[in-house]
């Protein structure tokens, strides 16, 4: 499902152009990074 992947690596680079705190953005990355692993 490449929809998926897309919106995850979308969502990934918008935390990081929102500046989040180091602990959320780490946080939102290992999701992502766990997420496709899992997948």
């Amino acid at each position: 499902m490449p929809k998926i992947e897309s919106n995850s690596v979308a969502l990934g680079t918008k935390a990081s152009d929102f500046s989040l705190p180091s602990l959320g953005g780490r946080e939102i990355a290992l999701s992502d990074f766990a997420e496709k692993g899992a997948r």
